[in-house]
């Protein structure tokens, strides 16, 4: 038995096999993501993990001190754990849906397809708002967002990633990821790596369950369907959610606190790419339900619409910057 909370995280887990086990789960980063495994008869540690963006660095056992590293694809799939000495300890081999078709090996760990976590009772990873099985390469869950009837493909309710896993993951059950990394990637080409990965986490950030409501449209440029709220408005918010974002990546960077400053501007920019995809472009959002399934709709990086969103976000930054050290906002014409 799998029982999650209402922000969708899995909380608690009871098998014959191991028992009870308890979950503290972080939901500050780009994903929630499970800490530590604890055994709540006495709330021992039985197992830990550390992250970077989301992502499976490495694994510990309670009581041990030993620790394994994971080695990934570029998909974030996990090919092989070592342990401290750098020994191999566990191969993975998966077909395109992410199914494992050579495993060797005996240490265990769940974390395997796109860095994501297995249940070894069901053989169902778990994407937070739904499973999804590798063996049928399906969700098992429906897809609560109806999709796009432009875009025949999204209206399958159970589909995984268009049916094209090899360029394409989904990490949260609801569309595959992340377009945006290629947006943040091109238009900060000169920027090292580190602190694009923490923009992306940045940009993720603000897809979390808590800000996809209509509360929150004009963080993904729209407006919000449940008020009645007008373009002109939603966009007034946007730029000051944008403002405010901006100025903490600023004091941030003067206070040497570079990483956590770029993760604030992969925040700020985020409407920015968002207002530009079809499924958003300021139309009213009643929530989750009524959100076009579009997904990685610029996955061609000499498309129009992806080299026009690259320039706004360029804009973006420069209205930004002059706003910043103006005390204000300063609109420069060609972003919004």
């Amino acid at each position: 038995m799998i029982v999650a909370n209402d922000s969708i995280e899995k909380v608690q887990k009871s098998t014959s096999a191991q028992g009870n086990r308890k979950y503290i789960v972080d939901i500050a980063g780009g994903l929630p993501v499970i800490l530590l495994e604890i055994d709540p008869t006495d709330m021992s540690v039985k197992k830990g993990y550390i992250y970077a963006n989301s992502q499976i660095l490495a694994q510990y056992d309670g009581g041990s001190a030993s620790r394994y590293y994971f080695l990934h694809d570029r998909l974030g799939a996990v090919r092989q754990v070592i342990n401290s000495d750098g020994v191999v300890v566990k191969m993975f081999t998966f077909n395109p849906f992410g199914e494992t078709i050579e495993e060797n090996g005996s240490f265990y760990t769940p974390w395997q397809f796109t860095g994501q976590y297995l249940d070894q009772e069901t053989g169902q990873y778990y994407l937070r708002a739904r499973q999804y099985s590798p063996y049928i390469s399906r969700f098992t869950g429906r897809d609560l967002i109806i999709g796009n009837f432009d875009d025949p493909m999204t209206l399958h309710k159970y589909l995984y990633c268009q049916n094209d896993p090899i360029n394409n993951f989904d990490l949260n059950g609801r569309w595959a990821a992340p377009v945006h990394n290629k947006l943040i990637d091109e238009a900060f080409a000169d920027l090292p790596t580190k602190y694009l990965e923490e923009m992306h986490g940045g940009s993720a950030f603000d897809d979390l369950p808590q800000f996809q409501t209509p509360k929150y449209a004009y963080m993904h440029g729209m407006t919000d369907a449940t008020t009645g709220q007008s373009v002109e408005e939603a966009q007034k918010k946007m730029r000051q959610f944008m403002a405010g974002k901006y100025a903490e990546y600023r004091k941030n960077l003067e206070q040497g606190n570079t990483l956590y400053a770029y993760n604030c501007l992969g925040q700020a920019l985020h409407p920015i790419m968002d207002q530009t995809a079809p499924a958003h472009s300021w139309k009213p959002w009643g929530g989750l339900n009524y959100l076009p399934h579009v997904t990685d709709p610029f996955l061609d990086e000499n498309d129009k619409t992806f080299k026009d969103t690259v320039k706004r976000m360029r804009n973006a930054m420069m209205s930004l910057e002059i706003g910043y050290e103006l005390g204000g906002f300063f609109k420069l014409a060609g972003w919004l």
